[in-house]
C-alpha cells in the first residue's frame, strides 16, 4: 500500500448516487462511466480477497499495464492488484472496507498512478435460489447408513442448469471444512460413510463468467442412523449350531423394485475380507460352513447398476459347534484295539445328496487329522463302521460335500470320542513265549473282531517298520508258521487284513514289541523248550 498525493486543481467524483472520492492527480479513463464487474469474494482472517476470473469487461489500457492498483476509499490508499497466471485478476479488500449485503463493492482501478477507472464488482450470488435451496429425498432426509440420498440444486425457472457447473460439499458442523461429494451436475446422489447430521453445500459456477455463488444449507437436512435391524435374520437372535441353515432378509425401506442382492459374511466390519453368500435376492437361506461371530453385507444393485452396500453395526449371526454332532457304539467310544467302533454323525438337517470324507486325529489341530481308510460306511447316511488301526485317543471330523455346488461343511468333536487301548492282546502265540528253532512251528493267532469274508496276511520284521517278509495267509485268525530253516533273530508280526466291513480297505497292525523268537540249534537246547509241543 502507497500514499496518493493530489493536486487541488482536480476532483473528480462518483457519478450518481456514488461516494464522494477525495482529488487525486489521475485523469478518467473510463470516459464518466462505471465498470461493471463480476468477482469471486473469498473471506479470510482479517481481510477478502476478490478473484476476477473473466476479464471481459476490463478496458485493455488496465489488462496491459504493469502496475495496476485500486482504491476503496477516501483513505488515500492503494492496494495493489496481481495478474494471476490463468489471467484472472486478484485483490484484497481490508476488513474496513463494507460490503453490502448484496456483495457489491465500489472503488476505482488506478494504473501507473496516472489514469483511474471507476469500477462496481458484484460479488454477490449469481442469483437466488428457490425455497428450499436444495431439495433432499427423501424428504425428510433421513437415511440408514449404506443407503444413498439424492440432492437436487432448486433453480429458479428462468435459469438454465446447463449453464451452470455445480460443485458439491458436505460438513458436520455447517464451516470449514468442506468435503466434496461427487458429480457438478444439478443433481448429486450420495451415500455418507457415517452416522451423523449432515449440512450441505453448494458452489454455482457461471460457465461464461467463471463466477462462482456459494449457498450453505442454514442447518443440517441430511441425517444418516446406524440401524440394528437393517439386516433382519430368522431365527431373531441369530443364533444357529453349524449345520443348520439361518435366514437373511434386507430390511432397508428405501430399496427400489427390480433390485439384484450380493451377499457376504465376515468376522470383522472393518477387515475389508467379506466371503461369498449364495443368493442373489432380498431374502436367502444361508447354512454357515464354520463356526464364529459374524457380520454381514448386502451389496443392492438397481437396474441402473447402482450399488448401495448395508453392513450390519454388529454380529448378527453366531454359530456354535454341536457336541452332540457324533454318536458312537459302544456308547462310551472305548474299544480294544482290532475291533470295530460304529460312529454316527446327527446331521439329518442338511439337505441333498452329499459326499461324507471322515478323519481322526489324537490333538484335534488344524492339520492333524488324517483320513480313515479302513472303514466300511453307509452311502445312504452319515455312519461308518471304523476298524481302529492304532492305540489312543481320538477326535473325529466329518466333511459334508454337497454334490450340487461341491461347497463343504466340516463337523469336528470338540472332545476325544473314541478310545482305544490294547487290554486283550492283539497278537498270542504258541508257545506262549514265541521262542522257537529254525525248523519248529509256531502259531500266531490274533484277537481283532471277526472279518467279513476277507482274509489275513502275515508278515515278521526286524523293527515295527520293517522291512517285512512274508509268513503267508490265512482265512482264520490263526496261522502256523511251518517252514523249516527259518532265519534267526528277534521279530514283530504285521497283520494285513482285507475284508466286506472295511469296503475291502486293508487294515494294518503290528505288534507293539518282538514276539518271535528264533534261535539256532545247540547242545543245551531241546526240543521240549523251544517250537510247539
Amino acid at each position: 500500500m502507497r500514499k496518493i498525493s493530489f493536486l487541488l486543481t482536480i476532483s473528480i467524483a462518483f457519478l450518481s448516487s456514488c461516494d464522494s472520492y477525495i482529488p487525486l492527480n489521475t485523469t478518467r479513463g473510463d470516459n464518466n462511466k462505471i465498470i461493471e464487474i463480476s468477482g469471486n469474494l473469498i473471506n479470510s482472517v482479517g481481510s477478502s480477497i476478490v478473484r476476477i476470473p473473466f476479464t471481459n469487461n476490463i478496458p485493455q489500457d488496465i489488462l496491459n499495464s504493469e502496475q495496476i492498483e485500486i482504491a476503496f476509499d477516501n483513505s488515500k490508499s492503494l492496494y495493489p492488484v496481481i495478474k494471476n497466471a490463468d489471467n484472472s485478476l486478484s485483490f484484497t479488500v481490508p476488513s474496513s472496507i463494507k460490503i453490502s449485503s448484496a456483495g457489491k463493492i465500489k472503488a476505482f482501478f488506478v494504473i501507473k498512478n496516472q489514469k483511474s477507472y471507476f469500477v462496481n464488482i458484484n460479488t454477490g450470488p449469481i442469483f437466488k435460489l428457490n425455497n428450499p435451496g436444495i431439495i433432499v429425498k427423501p424428504a425428510n432426509g433421513i437415511i440408514v447408513k449404506g443407503e444413498k440420498v439424492y440432492l437436487t440444486a432448486n433453480l429458479p425457472n428462468d435459469k438454465n442448469k446447463d449453464d451452470y457447473i455445480f460443485n458439491w460439499f458436505y460438513t458436520t458442523t455447517g464451516t470449514a471444512p468442506y468435503l466434496p461429494i461427487n458429480g457438478t451436475s444439478i443433481n448429486a446422489d450420495w451415500i455418507p460413510n457415517s452416522v451423523g447430521n449432515y449440512f450441505i453445500k453448494l458452489d454455482i459456477i457461471d460457465k461464461k463468467t467463471g463466477i462462482t455463488s456459494s449457498y450453505t444449507t442454514p442447518s443440517s437436512i441430511v441425517f444418516v442412523t446406524e440401524n440394528d435391524n437393517i439386516i433382519k435374520t430368522n431365527p431373531d437372535n441369530g443364533k444357529i449350531v453349524k449345520g443348520n441353515s439361518i435366514i437373511l432378509e434386507a430390511n432397508s425401506p428405501n430399496i427400489q423394485e427390480n433390485t439384484t442382492y450380493s451377499w457376504s459374511y465376515s468376522t470383522s466390519s472393518q477387515s475389508g475380507v467379506w466371503r461369498p453368500i449364495s443368493g442373489n435376492s432380498k431374502i436367502v437361506k444361508w447354512t454357515p460352513t464354520e463356526s464364529g461371530s459374524f457380520f454381514i453385507k448386502v451389496d443392492v444393485a438397481n437396474p441402473n447398476s447402482e450399488v448401495q452396500s448395508f453392513i450390519s453395526p454388529k454380529a448378527i449371526v453366531f454359530v456354535s459347534e454341536n457336541n452332540d454332532i457324533f454318536q458312537t457304539e459302544p456308547l462310551n467310544g472305548s474299544i480294544n484295539l482290532g475291533q470295530y467302533v460304529n460312529i454316527k454323525a446327527n446331521i439329518s438337517f442338511l439337505e441333498g445328496n452329499n459326499q461324507y470324507i471322515w478323519s481322526y486325529s489324537n490333538s484335534g489341530l488344524p492339520g492333524t487329522f488324517r483320513n480313515m481308510t479302513n472303514i466300511k460306511t453307509d452311502i445312504s447316511s452319515p455312519s461308518i463302521r471304523w476298524r481302529v488301526p492304532e492305540e489312543g485317543s481320538f477326535f473325529v471330523k466329518l466333511d459334508v460335500i454337497n454334490s450340487q455346488n461341491s461347497s463343504v461343511l466340516s463337523f469336528q468333536s470338540s472332545n476325544p470320542i473314541v478310545f482305544v487301548t490294547e487290554k486283550l492282546p492283539l497278537f498270542e502265540t504258541n508257545p506262549k513265549d514265541g521262542k522257537i528253532l529254525p525248523d519248529s512251528t509256531i502259531e500266531i493267532s490274533t484277537n481283532v473282531e471277526n472279518i467279513m469274508n476277507g482274509s489275513y496276511v502275515w508278515s515278521y520284521g526286524v523293527s515295527q517298520s520293517g522291512p517285512w517278509t512274508a509268513i503267508g495267509g490265512s482265512i482264520s485268525k490263526t496261522i502256523k508258521w511251518e517252514k523249516q530253516g527259518k532265519p534267526t533273530g528277534t521279530f514283530y508280526v504285521k497283520l494285513d487284513i482285507t475284508d466286506d466291513s472295511t469296503d475291502k480297505r486293508v487294515t494294518t497292525f503290528i505288534s507293539k514289541n518282538p514276539i518271535i523268537f528264533i534261535e539256532k540249534q545247540s547242545s543245551t537246547n531241546n526240543s521240549n523248550t523251544f517250537g510247539m509241543n
